[in-house]
């Protein structure tokens, strides 16, 4: 049903790229480097508009659909749905008259944990999180570490874990090294089974399950807020935020079905763009992007670098239900301009599976 790797030409000129973002806002730790604070978002939206084309997700569809996608077109996405969404992103988008899509996961809609990502950081990367012997269960399997020993200050602590991220190669305390274990693992994890991770966690901290306010999901109102601006298309990301490769075909159909219905049901309108959770290639299958396409979305989003262009391969147009996008960091305007400036120029391959 689909292909294997295909090379996307340089050679062709009508290109687009596709950005991820996740949250515009100042946050204190940031180890996923999720964040881009509004100073910099702001940089990287005068670029845009001073020497590209932003459209939506939506309208590359078209656009690609009716062979004529704009050269230099930029589409903005975000993941996540967080309520910095509504506070922070909207405000810039609409200074600047740039659209962005938005994807979210119906089901955590008006939650007050935090996604389970934000939970490890608050609960081991914090001073006031866990000290002492910390063991915990994942998959029959359980995990062992000894955090802090009692002997790092606040202070010392906070000052590591605030300029830290799991892209740095050193893991400078239990802390660390628990965090980057049990994010690897609870990425393959269901849901449920993630929540019983973290519920663990929060007995070891003697800290309750509520989240901060600031790492939390829009609520209903401020979502349908979101979606009644014209600057924003929402889109899903299946009902929980989970890795669909490797789930059965009936979770996968209610994972992706279930989430779009709900979605729409809640901003009262039709949502017709995906991103796989994650995105990475082995977070989807061919059976994920087959749902997708029954489902009724008209495209989605994976989360590989690659540009868009109406080139073909192997005498297959590019894969509309496995789109690449390129992750951005809290980069100044200087970066941003040079790094778009690479994802345009770049001789892309990307990761494609063309029906």
């Amino acid at each position: 049903m689909f292909s294997p790797i295909g090379r996307i030409f340089s050679e062709a000129k009508n290109r687009a790229v596709i950005l991820r973002y996740h949250r515009v806002a100042e946050l204190e730790t940031d180890p996923q480097k999720l964040a881009v604070t509004p100073p910099n978002f702001a940089a990287h939206l005068q670029t845009i508009t001073d020497q590209y084309h932003p459209i939506t997700l939506r309208e590359l569809g078209e656009c690609m659909r009716d062979g004529s996608v704009p050269d230099r077109s930029v589409v903005l996405t975000l993941d996540g749905g967080y309520v910095d969404t509504l506070y922070e992103t909207k405000p810039l988008l609409q200074h600047f008259g740039i659209p962005a899509t938005v994807f979210v996961s119906a089901g955590r809609v008006g939650e007050k944990t935090e996604f389970w990502w934000d939970d490890l950081e608050r609960l081991l990367l914090h001073a006031n999180g866990m000290r002492g012997e910390l063991a915990v269960e994942v998959n029959g399997k359980t995990y062992e570490w000894k955090i802090d020993g009692g002997q790092e200050s606040n202070a010392f602590i906070r000052t590591i874990h605030e300029s830290w991220s799991l892209a740095d190669r050193h893991t400078p305390t239990q802390r660390h090294a628990a965090y980057r274990k049990l994010q690897k693992l609870m990425k393959t994890l269901s849901h449920d089974e993630q929540r019983e991770v973290i519920e663990q966690l929060n007995d070891a901290a003697g800290l309750p399950a509520e989240g901060r306010p600031s790492h939390r999901a829009l609520d209903r109102l401020e979502l349908k807020e979101l979606a009644q601006s014209n600057m924003i298309e929402i889109g899903a990301s299946g009902l929980r935020y989970c890795r669909l490769a490797g789930l059965s075909l009936s979770k996968q159909r209610s994972e992706i079905a279930s989430g779009k219905e709900l979605l729409e049901s809640l901003i009262e309108r039709p949502v017709t763009s995906f991103a796989y959770p994650y995105g990475r290639v082995l977070d989807h299958d061919e059976t994920s992007m087959a749902l997708v396409h029954d489902a009724g979305f008209e495209q989605a989003c994976a989360a590989v670098p690659g540009v868009v262009t109406m080139g073909r391969f192997n005498g297959q147009s590019i894969n509309q239900y496995e789109l690449p996008r390129h992750n951005v960091r809290d980069w100044d305007g200087v970066r941003f301009e040079h790094e778009l400036h690479g994802m345009f120029a770049a001789e892309s391959t990307v990761h494609r599976r063309a029906a």
